[in-house]
């Protein structure tokens, strides 16, 4: 009987073949996975202090009005290469009320308010603004309960991603003088 059989040296060829090309399909969907997340682990990186609460000039206070609470927070952006300054679109105030909290972005141009729940900018009826490079603003938050913490949020321009936490203040004062916060 003739016995028909594939020659050693095509059957190495062959499986040489099926691996090289089972690898590059994987490949083909991992490699990309993996750098889609490797950027946006480290895309925030740059980010992580470049907003933080200013005390300097005694703004990170809390106002008992009848019925409602004015609540000041002083942001300070801080030096930073100009591709990181230029790669914010703004940042989100996360207000800490009793058990709740309230979200509020600020972005250059966004209307601010001072009804309950708004945001404006101290001593202004203009638009919220971001703080340029080592500039600082302060925004006056109105809520019906006394906000006790407020965290910021930087915001990125490219892909409008929300970083991680980039620093929070604790408001245990209340302003002095009274009126401080209109």
């Amino acid at each position: 009987m003739r016995k028909k059989g594939l020659s050693p040296v095509v059957a190495t060829i062959a499986i040489i073949l099926v691996t090289v090309g089972a690898v590059s399909f994987i490949a083909g969907f991992l490699v990309p996975y993996f750098k889609t997340q490797l950027n946006e682990g480290t895309e925030c990186v740059d980010y992580r202090e470049y907003f933080t609460f200013d005390d300097s000039f005694g703004f990170n206070c809390y106002e008992a009005r009848e019925g409602f609470y004015l609540t000041g927070v002083s942001v300070r952006a801080n030096s930073a290469p100009d591709r990181v300054a230029q790669g914010v679109k703004g940042f989100e105030l996360l207000f800490f009320e009793g058990a709740e909290s309230k979200k509020v972005t600020v972005e250059n141009g966004l209307a601010g308010g001072s009804l309950r729940g708004e945001t404006k900018l101290w001593n202004s009826t203009a638009s919220l603004a971001v703080p340029e490079e080592g500039g600082v603003r302060t925004y006056v938050y109105n809520s019906s309960e006394r906000v006790t913490r407020v965290e910021i949020f930087p915001v990125l321009k490219e892909n409008d991603r929300q970083c991680d936490k980039s620093a929070e203040v604790e408001i245990n004062l209340p302003c002095t003088p009274i009126g401080i916060l209109v």
